[in-house]
């Protein structure tokens, strides 16, 4: 498709966003969110070119590709998701040029799942809350009867299927986007054009252990020191629950997508309860240490996992909160890839996004996490028994009051608490740094009179830093979303030292995506140190238009907005990635990224773009998980 050539729509749309914390919102409808984004036979939106005019104040020095995942199509014939985690991925791409024009395009991820829906025109693949399999799956047996038959094929099917929809985040690594979810399928997504290069599965990595089947993989991922690390969850020959850390060496190395299936390390197996999965969605790093945080949320005894998808029920539904169990925070050495050591403290604990972590230059013993701990309460909610069901499309498919009700019944709060680890005296400690009504002795009363009561009430989620100031001692503030409303509508602005908060947002019911903080480059002269870029789309009116908006990184002053035309829209939108293009000049390989020395493996005759055979380790460890669930049924 052409560029569509767009005035600045300066006239009509001039509107710019308040600083308060307004609480409720009331929202009646949030129905925009939940629409599937059309598009024509090339499954893309775009490319179109808009503006921000003339009277705005974003520096000249911005020049970005602000990257984002959106679950955007909501239903395959008459099956419909139900959960906002589950519909197929949708990559987003916002260029902005020297801080005045901009261009949007966006493109399907064409995944393995996507393709199988699509040529089924139905969901046939098991996504995280929602449960999928083909018309055929029982062909040949009896239509009452044959359970246990019946169960071993939902099982067969889930192992030979497992979901690549890859809707989540995002890396880049090696030149390509590295899209993920939390199942082991994840794609290869080309950041200029956004062609899907290749679809893969970490099971077919030749370097994974041979008894360990890979059953979750984090999107959570980080790049230290030029290597990319994450994380995965096994299932060993003996149905026994094992950790692990995974590396891609050198990410600016060229690599075809078999190469970089090849590369990846894994590190030694960590344990924490043989028979038991204990969850958590993301992991974190300091400057030495990879660190896994196992919090209360478990499948607990795993097999129930497999109960769950046998009785044809998502998986998710497995994953509750046992307020019984214990956090435990491993350490795993980043060069070495083995564990040195753990920290437990009582619990619950639940967590799903960590803030910042580093050691401290005074006392190398100690190490600090700043976390936004998930608070398990009833104060002012009934979070359901997994907190994933904040995200079910029944909390949200509503209108008027029960829309209302549903916000307060379904959402659940992120809060900002420091975490203290010492090495030396192998103790730990935790501590919130505001009291609001989910901790210490507020009420709900209280909350909200003050001047943030949404903050207070509600918390913050998708916190993120200022590039420079990650794994930094004496880093004072970070920025995050808040909502006043089901989902996330306001841009928040705390520092942790002296507790001052600042909040933008657009009284218009508009939601935002997770922000990108950009910093001016070293070499320029400007009185604007940093800014923060977030996408806004209408929640209530189809008639307002969805707009890109860059704020002041120091107190969130609105320093431009620029208006998408009306033919374009959004739903959610979950995590960012930003490439900085005053550091990458390009994004084409051969220009800037030496061919690496080190061996490199090929896969053993699978395509990443075939369909290919499950892993031979994955059918050692099927075989064994199908008959200890058969022993299990019986």
């Amino acid at each position: 498709m052409k560029p569509l050539a767009l005035l600045p729509f300066l006239s009509t749309y001039s509107s710019t966003g308040i600083h308060q914390d307004l609480y409720p919102m009331n929202t009646t409808n949030i129905m925009n969110l939940l629409k599937s984004i059309e598009t024509d036979e090339s499954e893309s939106r775009g490319p179109v070119n808009f503006s921000f005019g003339t009277d705005h104040q974003v520096p000249s020095w911005l020049n970005i590709d602000y990257f984002l995942l959106s679950p955007a199509k909501m239903e395959f014939g008459d099956s419909v998701f139900n959960s906002l985690f589950d519909p197929s991925a949708f990559t987003m791409k916002y260029s902005i040029r020297d801080g005045q024009e901009a261009t949007y395009a966006g493109k399907f991820v064409q995944s393995k799942t996507y393709q199988r829906n699509k040529a089924a025109n139905k969901i046939v693949v098991t996504e995280g809350g929602t449960y999928g399999e083909p018309d055929d799956i029982f062909d040949g047996l009896k239509e009452k009867g044959d359970h246990l038959k019946k169960a071993v094929r939902r099982l067969e099917w889930f192992i030979e299927s497992q979901s690549d929809n890859s809707n989540i985040r995002m890396q880049f690594v090696n030149g390509y986007l590295l899209a993920l979810t939390e199942q082991p399928g994840f794609n290869l997504i080309d950041p200029t054009t956004l062609d899907t290069v290749a679809n893969l599965n970490i099971n077919d990595s030749p370097n994974l252990p041979g008894d360990c089947m890979v059953a979750m993989m984090s999107p959570h991922g980080f790049i230290a020191d030029n290597d990319y690390f994450g994380d995965i969850v096994g299932i060993t020959s003996e149905e026994k629950v094992r950790y692990m850390v995974i590396k891609i060496p050198d990410v600016k190395a060229v690599r075809s997508p078999e190469e970089l299936l090849a590369a990846i390390e894994f590190s030694e197996p960590v344990s924490i309860q043989d028979y038991t999965l204990q969850y958590f969605h993301s992991a974190f790093r300091n400057e030495e240490y990879y660190i896994l945080p196992f919090g209360s949320m478990a499948v607990d005894p795993v097999m129930d996992m497999s109960i769950k998808l046998a009785q044809g029920r998502p998986y998710n539904d497995a994953i509750i909160i046992h307020e019984d169990k214990d956090p435990v925070f491993v350490f795993v050495n980043m060069k070495t890839m083995k564990e040195e050591f753990r920290f437990t403290m009582p619990g619950p604990y639940i967590c799903f996004h960590m803030i910042n972590a580093w050691t401290n230059p005074e006392n190398p013993d100690e190490m600090f996490m700043d976390a936004n701990q998930v608070a398990i309460d009833d104060a002012f909610h009934t979070m359901s028994l997994n907190p994933y069901g904040s995200f079910d499309i029944k909390c949200m498919n509503m209108t008027g009051p029960k829309l209302q009700d549903s916000f307060h019944s379904c959402t659940f709060h992120g809060n900002p608490v420091r975490l203290t680890f010492n090495k030396k005296t192998g103790t730990m400690s935790k501590v919130p740094f505001f009291k609001n009504c989910h901790w210490e002795d507020e009420t709900i009363e209280n909350c909200e009179k003050s001047n943030f009561p949404s903050y207070d009430i509600h918390g913050e989620e998708m916190p993120m830093l200022l590039p420079s100031q990650y794994h930094k001692a004496g880093y004072k503030h970070f920025y995050s979303l808040g909502q006043g409303t089901l989902l996330w509508d306001r841009v928040y602005r705390t520092n942790l030292e002296t507790l001052d908060r600042k909040v933008w947002m657009d009284d218009n019911h508009y939601f935002c995506a997770e922000v990108s903080p950009v910093e001016k480059p070293d070499d320029i002269e400007h009185e604007i140190d940093s800014v923060v870029v977030t996408i806004c789309t209408p929640q209530e009116r189809a008639e307002d238009r969805m707009f890109l908006v860059v704020l002041d990184g120091e107190d969130l002053t609105e320093l431009g907005r620029a208006y998408l035309p009306a033919s374009e829209r959004a739903p959610v939108m979950f995590h960012s990635m930003t490439l900085d293009r005053n550091e990458w000049k390009s994004l084409k390989p051969e220009d800037w990224i030496e061919t690496s020395t080190e061996t490199t493996k090929t896969t053993a005759g699978v395509d990443p773009k075939d369909e290919g055979e499950t892993s031979s380790a994955s059918k050692v460890v099927s075989i064994a998980f199908l008959t200890c669930f058969m022993m299990f049924f019986n």
